[in-house]
């Protein structure tokens, strides 16, 4: 193992960007905006020209307009409807306009309440950078809502120093459930490369993970062989806008896989001319050093506007070895624990103890960095083993790949529009986990008989030494200089993945707005899984079978020499395989939404109203190693096959109700057949 310099910045981020435009709300469009409501007017304003209006429910309560029609800028249109309310705009840090009290005008008259009552007088407002709606399908331009959201900026998301979206939802103190971390050994083992984030610990088939509001395909593997799960690594952070988290749960608004939550990632829809960020990253004690590169850049050509970017990554990995404190048995906090890792034992399990070698372990001295010793088990005996073989995995995994997104609209008018967003990416993701204890050889680099015909074998890995006249379990751990190197048996993932939505969106009326959508992604993957061939390693170590005793033992007279005794990279390679799976899931949805802030109004204000309708089909194929379905290939678990469909039609709608200036109540209600 190449040693790595302790003396390196803890982090250090590089960043370089370049604005080449002006201010987007300094630009001028069209605006048609009807007389009516105020609250409503800022809304199609918004709308309208894609700028963020923000402003409390009570400031605007009562109030009206005459509308506004002809070209502006954002800023100016906003000041035009406002005029004779006693507010004003200000724009904020963030490009939003933000709706405050104008100290230089009188207040104006608004509708009384009910009972006759003036309304209260509106408190300060305070600054916010984003517009929070998850949770929620009515459109809303205000600070705060009835869910419990957390809104994270991208600015806050870099300021904290945050590497992938992973991190960043481990974060959150919201988080009461996990993020399946890269420690995770045994998810690492049935969807090696991925991870998935658990609100509430209510299991990840709970928590809907939503990239621009909308449902993307599943990691085509099942967790632990069970449940679905969105994989949340291969998310690009340098192209978020904000994530919002919903830590309520949300299952009649989104559906039952929304139950513990909604975590929703907003991508960038626009962008102040070209921008070009690069961050590099490392550690002071070695390892894991990370480079990221995004390019993002705007365009505006007559009606048709859009953004295209991509990120870039290459992040490598953390070994358990780069890190003292766990680079070594001797770290454990138990005595058993501290045990050397095994690495060449016999069992006699006829008399439960271990034999030793004859030579002490010296032919396998020089493995594992020179750490291989004859160590003592108290409770079975003799056997070789070291303190380095715990330190044969990943704590960071390794990811290499590029994103690429595109989101696009064209104004037919300002009654109808088309937008597009496209999402492509390509990631590699390479790991290596542990054993789970100091006496287990692992079924990615070690080994033990192992043959299905054999009585009881899948779970003593027992047969009868004829030489001996002993039932007896050998075990083999290799060593990085045997297998030619950790690199040659890291899993690796190839992650393939596409997201297409289109659509038409309007209004009609006054305050109606409407959204027909057509959503297509897919998860395609490529998992190579480093295998032990069963019988080519039962042959090597033992010699040919003799047959079967009368108790249905395999029966061999090996020599223990051929156990104790280190391999070279090409006897090696005879036993080592790459097992590939390639598993495939598609998502398809076609949806139409309308919704209103105004379908009428209380004495509080007015009434939201939000209703849609859904269709969305659902696939899954495993595709796996033809080998890996059998009982006898390979050393180590029987993995299965699995594929599958469904539809899925949906009907929903919500009311936000205003029952006091201060005081809201929604309510939502929706109905899936599968």
């Amino acid at each position: 193992m190449r040693s790595r310099s302790s003396l390196r910045i803890l982090m250090l981020s590089l960043a370089c960007s370049m604005a080449l435009s002006a201010q987007a709300q300094t630009a001028v469009g069209r605006v048609d905006v009807p007389a009516g409501d105020l609250a409503g007017a800022l809304t199609a304003l918004g709308r309208q020209s894609g700028t963020q209006i923000i402003y409390r429910p009570e400031q605007l309560q009562g109030l009206r307009t005459a509308g506004l029609r002809g070209d502006y800028a954002a800023a100016d249109a906003a000041t035009r409807l406002l005029r004779g309310s006693g507010l004003a705009v200000r724009q904020d840090a963030g490009g939003a306009l933000l709706v405050v009290p104008d100290a230089a005008a009188p207040a104006a008259p608004r509708r009384a309440p009910a009972g006759g009552a003036d309304a209260e007088a509106a408190p300060a407002v305070t600054e916010m950078q984003s517009v929070q709606v998850t949770g929620s399908r009515i459109p809303r331009a205000q600070i705060e809502g009835p869910a419990p959201i957390t809104v994270i900026t991208a600015e806050q998301i870099q300021s904290a120093g945050l590497t992938t979206v992973p991190d960043l939802l481990r974060s959150l103190s919201q988080n009461s459930g996990s993020v399946q971390g890269q420690q995770n050994t045994t998810g690492a083992q049935s969807t090696p490369g991925a991870q998935a984030v658990d609100l509430r610990g209510l299991g990840p088939n709970h928590t809907l993970v939503l990239i621009n509001g909308r449902r993307i395909a599943d990691f085509p593997l099942p967790l632990n062989g069970r449940s679905n799960f969105t994989d949340i690594g291969n998310i690009p952070l340098g192209m978020i806008e904000r994530v919002e988290v919903l830590t309520g749960s949300a299952s009649a608004v989104y559906g039952s896989d929304a139950m513990a939550g909604v975590i929703n990632f907003i991508l960038k829809k626009s962008t102040d001319g070209t921008t070009i960020d690069y961050r590099y990253g490392d550690t002071s004690r070695g390892g894991g050093e990370s480079h990221r590169l995004t390019l993002t850049s705007g365009f505006e050509r007559g009606a048709l506007s859009g953004i295209v970017g991509v990120e870039l990554q290459n992040r490598r990995p953390l070994w358990g070895y780069e890190r003292r404190n766990q680079d070594s048995t001797f770290d454990a906090p138990t005595e058993a624990r501290r045990l050397p890792r095994l690495i060449a034992q016999i069992n006699d399990w006829d008399d439960d103890v271990n034999i030793g070698p004859a030579d002490d372990c010296a032919a396998l001295a020089g493995l594992n960095d020179g750490t291989t010793v004859l160590a003592e088990d108290p409770d079975y005996g003799p056997y070789c083993g070291s303190d380095r073989a715990i330190a044969y995995r990943t704590i960071q995994n390794e990811r290499k790949g590029a994103t690429a997104y595109g989101s696009f609209e064209y104004r037919f008018s300002d009654a109808l529009s088309w937008f597009a967003d496209v999402q492509l990416g390509r990631q590699e993701v390479k790991l290596l986990t542990g054993t789970n204890g100091n006496n287990v050889a692992s079924d990615h680099m070690g080994w033990e008989f192992h043959d299905p015909a054999s009585t009881n074998n899948y779970r003593n890995k027992m047969f009868y030494n004829a030489n001996t006249g002993h039932y007896e379990i050998w075990s083999r751990q290799f060593s990085p200089e045997e297998v030619g190197g950790l690199e040659n048996r890291m899993n690796t993932t190839t992650q393939k993945t596409l997201a297409v939505t289109t659509g038409l969106q309007g209004r009609f009326a006054e305050q109606w707005n409407w959204e027909a959508a057509y959503n297509h992604s897919q998860y395609k993957a490529d998992v190579a899984m480093p295998r032990i061939r069963a019988d080519a390693a039962n042959t090597f170590f033992l010699g040919e079978r003799l047959g079967y005793d009368d108790d249905g033992y395999a029966i061999y007279a090996p020599d223990p020499d051929r156990l104790f005794s280190p391999l070279t990279p090409a006897q090696f390679a005879t036993l080592g395989a790459m097992s590939t799976f390639r598993p495939v899931a598609k998502n398809d949805n076609l949806s139409f939404t309308a919704d209103t802030p105004a379908l009428f109004s209380l004495p509080a204000g007015d009434v939201g109203f939000a209703t849609a309708l859904e269709y969305g089909r659902q696939s899954y194929r495993i595709n796996p190693d033809p080998l890996a379905l059998t009982d006898d290939a390979y050393f180590g678990p029987r993995y299965g096959d699995g594929r599958g469909e469904r539809d899925r039609w949906s009907a929903a709608g919500e009311l936000r109700l205003p029952l006091l200036s201060s005081l809201q109540a929604s309510l939502a209600g929706r109905y899936d057949r599968y």
